[in-house]
């Protein structure tokens, strides 16, 4: 998944302004969101240094030069609160409205169901959740992407655990559902729907669990849907193979990956080659053709 080409966030923490912006009201949800989501924030910092409200304020303002969609942009200002400040999903959605709280509801990984709902849903993991409600509306998907995107940028401030972490849900499930959504060049909400029920009915996925297995087998070749919490909570301990010559070769020479992955076995007899390596460091590449094999888990 490539980066973003976006202003700095310190620039735009400095700058924008909803009062400033002429698509929305001084009245407008986006403002409100604005004052709300910055007080919400006041004091925490990102593992960067800079304030925390920088991060959904940048997301915030990707999706609106792309989509000028005041419902997804307000989400964006907010998608945080519930799960790193003391606000309660209630509050988000008697504030902003169903819609905004639902995307907000959606993005907040430490809540199991759904505020609004009148039945329980049970979710194999957190990333189920996430793609049942963006089966239901493309833009928790389109404000999961933008906010994974934009914390890309700064992996490297993470823990070396945390990094392969978030480096192996990206390529498992982000990368893939950007690619399905042509997210790069997607201009439009309603084109973006489209786009994903057409392609979720000519491969008969028909819930999040079908979902996840076909976003999964862009990249790995074998690893069942009921192992994704598994590996993603073990994903520094996970020894992963290739079996060609060509995408070993890849392996060595993908700038991206130098100094990122440790070789485990490599085996050759002229004729075929495997190769099992871990994760030391995130890593997430653009090469939709270097699929991998799940091969075993090996603690440190």
């Amino acid at each position: 998944m490539n980066s973003l080409t976006h202003v700095p966030t310190v620039q735009i923490f400095k700058t924008y302004s909803p009062a400033k912006d002429t698509s929305f009201t001084s009245s407008s949800l986006v403002s409100r969101a604005f004052i709300f989501a910055s007080k919400a924030h006041e004091g925490q910092l990102r593992k960067t240094g800079e304030p925390y409200f920088t991060h959904p304020l940048a997301v915030a303002q990707v999706l609106h030069e792309k989509f000028h969609d005041e419902v997804l942009t307000t989400a964006a200002l907010l998608h945080d609160t519930v799960e790193d400040c003391s606000v309660n999903i209630e509050d988000i959605y008697k504030d902003f409205g169903d819609e905004v709280g639902f995307l907000v509801d959606a993005l907040s990984k430490n809540l199991l169901t759904f505020y609004k709902e009148k039945t329980s849903t049970d979710f194999a993991d957190k990333i189920e959740r996430l793609l049942y409600a963006g089966m239901k509306d493309v833009r928790v998907f389109l404000l999961k992407i933008a906010d994974r995107e934009h914390n890309l940028l700064t992996l490297k401030y993470l823990k070396d655990k945390k990094q392969v972490r978030v480096a192996f849900e990206t390529q498992a499930i982000f990368s893939p559902l950007s690619r399905l959504l042509m997210y790069k060049r997607a201009k439009s909400i309603p084109a973006c729907t489209r786009r994903m029920n057409a392609y979720l009915e000519r491969h008969k996925l028909f819930n999040a669990t079908q979902l996840k297995t076909f976003l999964l087998n862009e990249t790995f070749t074998n690893l069942p849907s009921s192992f994704f919490d598994l590996v993603y909570r073990n994903a520094n301990a996970v020894i992963w193979r290739v079996e060609s010559e060509k995408m070993y070769h890849k392996l060595c020479t993908l700038p991206l990956l130098k100094g990122k992955i440790e070789f485990i076995n490599v085996k050759s007899n002229g004729k075929w080659l495997t190769a099992d390596f871990r994760f030391n460091k995130g890593a997430v590449y653009n090469d939709k053709h270097l699929r991998i094999r799940f091969s075993s888990f090996k603690l440190k």
